[in-house]
């Protein structure tokens, strides 16, 4: 056991706020990915050989991944992505977001007054607990609400309604 706490840094998730996992830990997406090849390329079933397992994987995963770029793309995106990737901004009034840098935005907490958060538009980075590790958060969702035009640089956030991103994902889809 005293060997596991001297490795707390390593596995215990409080300890690792500073690391920049973009609102995903790393089991989870390995879960997810697995999820997908099991339910949706495999389709449940363990009777193949290991020469249909390469083919259906090199087809049916790609399929299914340009699928999910295309949906991306067109603006359809289930529930769980838009809770997870589509903060909303509600509450916080346009006057709050002020500018302080070329890059750089104060968003004051509609909660908490007397409370701002910084938000980095280049590195898509804010200094509230959500946003500390990259993930997309209301007060980064309040910038690009103030600042439209800032919708090409955010990349996490879906659905993008950006022209451009929209048609990269489209090409990166369809090859």
């Amino acid at each position: 056991m005293e060997e596991r706490w001297i490795r707390r840094y390593e596995w215990a998730m409080c300890f690792r706020s500073d690391l920049m996992v973009r609102g995903n830990h790393t089991n989870n997406l390995t879960e997810a990915a697995f999820r997908v090849i099991k339910d949706k390329i495999l389709r449940r079933l363990k009777v193949h050989n290991t020469t249909q397992l390469v083919d259906i994987v090199m087809i049916r995963l790609e399929n299914e991944y340009s699928r999910k770029i295309l949906d991306a793309a067109n603006g359809r995106t289930p529930a769980s992505a838009r809770k997870r990737f589509c903060p909303s901004a509600d509450g916080i009034d346009k006057a709050s977001v002020e500018q302080v840098g070329s890059s750089t935005y104060q968003v004051s907490s509609f909660i908490k007054s007397g409370v701002s958060y910084t938000v980095d538009t280049d590195l898509e980075l804010c200094t509230c607990r959500v946003g500390a590790t990259g993930a997309p958060c209301k007060h980064q969702a309040a910038v690009l609400q103030k600042e439209p035009a800032m919708a090409d640089a955010a990349l996490n956030f879906l659905p993008t309604l950006s022209e451009k991103q929209r048609h990269l994902y489209f090409q990166i889809a369809t090859g």
